[in-house]
């Protein structure tokens, strides 16, 4: 929730645009697609050859945690307090 919706969905879409086995002549689609409780989620559509479609699925995975450690942009993770109360005993 720190970081600006804009700025997430240009980050991936320049890592769409910039990724070799991606097809050019086809649109990219990056939307916000979900609120959670500590995250926002965003789905990233793009169109590759069917045999390309792992690498480019993998390689995304990678260039897009690369890119927002770079931009300083947190996937935040499940986080949970815990307090312990003493009886006094």
């Amino acid at each position: 929730y720190d970081t600006s919706i804009d700025q997430v969905k240009e980050l991936l879409t320049d890592i769409a645009k910039n990724h070799a086995l991606i097809l050019k002549d086809k649109d990219i689609f990056v939307r916000l697609s979900k609120h959670n409780s500590s995250s926002l989620d965003f789905t990233m559509r793009v169109w590759t050859k069917k045999e390309n479609y792992w690498d480019v699925f993998f390689d995304l995975q990678e260039l897009v945690k690369k890119r927002f450690d770079q931009e300083g942009i947190e996937i935040p993770y499940n986080k949970l307090d815990v307090y312990c109360k003493t009886t006094g005993e």
